[in-house]
């Protein structure tokens, strides 16, 4: 794990798709039968949410249009990989937790240290890694602005981590990532940065209060993804209530649309695990939107860019009555986690900052996204730690 840790500085960097490797190298070799017993003792129903939701997903596959059983399991057995991982973490010894933890915060502080050279250097290093990769259609800076959710992951439980130990620290860490977002072209990361720091304030005085609000919003908007996107959440709304979005925002509104009327379309069984990538080979357009030349962008690009719909798309109903559990066994988790106050903000921070990229950016099966959420959920474990009922160092 140590060796996993300190991987994640130049994967986060410059190959955010490395973070499998680095997830599977943590992993594996450290995965505990204890683990699996903690797991179902202790999240019951987060566990049996994501195997419903990965079980139903293998089971599509047979009215799939294009199944393919081998990329399947290999994206999916990382969810219940995770899971177990994670739970094993918290029964390991107070002294390897905190030392696991050291390399940690040293892993993070390097990544935000190898952003900022990038950053005032033009990118030295990554131009001699993408060394075709800068044209004038593309922003310097966009090789590696999606690591940025590798680094956002860890960064309330790294602030709390050192706000225990210096305060200075912890500022300078967090003013660190604030740059770093700022600078780097992706809009999502400053939203999350956003949703995360405004939940740090209030689970500090409310923390129970804003995860019963969130629980609802995020259920409510589990049944009603695409009835709002469909009737409400438009192109022609926004623009009709004089909303002026930037074209990114506004072809966001326009592929969630298009999804809308395909999952009305697919029926309550949905598509099939995957066929985001079918529905999108149609060459639909969106025609609200026009670019100088007149050609008009996907309606469909690869995935619905909104893990919601997706689900609703490819998995119907009762996909998403697993992610309703699954979302249900993860605020059991946030509810029931021990003091101090601070260690309970930081998870609640973590959970809402990688919501963001969940329902606004990438795909839900996409296999660097899925390490990513279980490499954040781990650091966070052994950041946050120890935890109730890890054994006792001799």
């Amino acid at each position: 794990m140590h060796a996993a840790f300190l991987a994640l500085v130049p994967v986060a960097v410059f190959a955010n798709k490395g973070a499998v490797l680095v997830f599977l190298l943590a992993a594996v070799p450290n995965l505990r039968l204890s683990g699996w017993r903690r797991l179902w003792s202790s999240a019951a129903l987060l566990a049996t949410g994501i195997f419903l939701l990965c079980a139903w997903a293998l089971v599509s596959l047979s009215y799939a249009p294009e199944p393919d059983l081998g990329r399947a399991v290999r994206h999916l057995i990382l969810l219940p990989l995770g899971l177990v991982w994670i739970a094993g973490l918290t029964e390991l010894e107070p002294r390897l937790q905190r030392d696991l933890s050291r390399t940690l915060l040293l892993a993070a502080g390097l990544t935000v240290l190898v952003f900022l050279f990038e950053i005032v250097t033009g990118g030295l290093i990554t131009r001699l890694v993408h060394p075709d990769g800068f044209t004038q259609e593309k922003k310097l800076y966009e090789s590696i602005a999606v690591g940025l959710v590798l680094l956002m992951g860890v960064t309330w439980p790294v602030c709390q981590r050192l706000w225990a130990r210096s305060r200075g620290l912890a500022v300078l860490f967090l003013a660190a990532v604030v740059t770093c977002v700022l600078v780097l072209p992706m809009a999502a990361a400053v939203l999350a940065l956003l949703v995360g720091g405004a939940s740090v304030l209030l689970a500090l005085r409310w923390p129970r209060t804003v995860l019963v609000v969130a629980l609802v919003f995020l259920l409510g908007y589990l049944a009603a993804a695409p009835t709002l996107s469909r009737h409400w959440l438009t192109i022609a709304d926004a623009r009709e209530s004089g909303l002026a979005l930037p074209p990114g925002w506004e072809h966001r509104l326009g592929i969630w649309n298009y999804v809308a009327v395909e999952v009305d379309a697919v029926g309550w069984l949905g598509a099939g695990y995957d066929s985001s990538r079918v529905v999108g080979r149609r060459d639909d357009v969106i025609v609200e939107i026009s670019g100088p030349d007149g050609s008009h962008p996907e309606a469909l690009p690869l995935h619905p860019h909104n893990a919601v719909l997706q689900v609703w798309l490819e998995l119907g109903l009762p996909g998403v009555i697993a992610l309703g559990l699954v979302v249900l066994g993860l605020f059991a988790l946030l509810l029931r986690a021990p003091p101090p106050a601070a260690r309970r903000a930081a998870l609640i921070a973590t959970a809402a900052t990688l919501a963001v990229p969940l329902l606004i950016s990438f795909g839900i099966w996409q296999s660097w996204w899925l390490s990513a959420l279980m490499l954040s959920a781990g650091a966070a474990v052994l950041l946050l730690g120890p935890w109730p009922g890890a054994p006792r160092p001799d």
